[in-house]
């Protein structure tokens, strides 16, 4: 894994760690404000990264099953086309 692929699945943990590391110095405002919007960046970065991978994987899913119809419309010897519907000939 390279460098910047490394930080990319890292850097919302970082922030994590630092925003509590912040706002356990509880004597400074700019310091709990800073604290607060670390931790807010770091969970909106996870969830958009757990929503955008649930939805590839959800594609990928329909791919695979539409290919498998795809398959087999063929193997029973009919013409499809690439969104699997079979192609009638008059």
């Amino acid at each position: 894994m390279d460098i910047e692929a490394a930080w990319y699945e890292g850097s919302p943990y970082v922030y994590a760690i630092v925003g509590v590391g912040s706002l356990s110095n509880y004597h400074s405002y700019i310091a709990i404000v800073s604290g607060v919007v670390l931790l807010i960046a770091s969970a909106t970065i996870l969830r958009m990264r757990w929503t955008y991978r649930k939805i590839q994987a959800e594609k990928r899913e329909v791919d695979e099953r539409l290919q498998r119809i795809i398959k087999r419309k063929k193997q029973q010897g009919k013409r499809v086309d690439d969104e699997g519907n079979t192609i009638i000939d008059f």
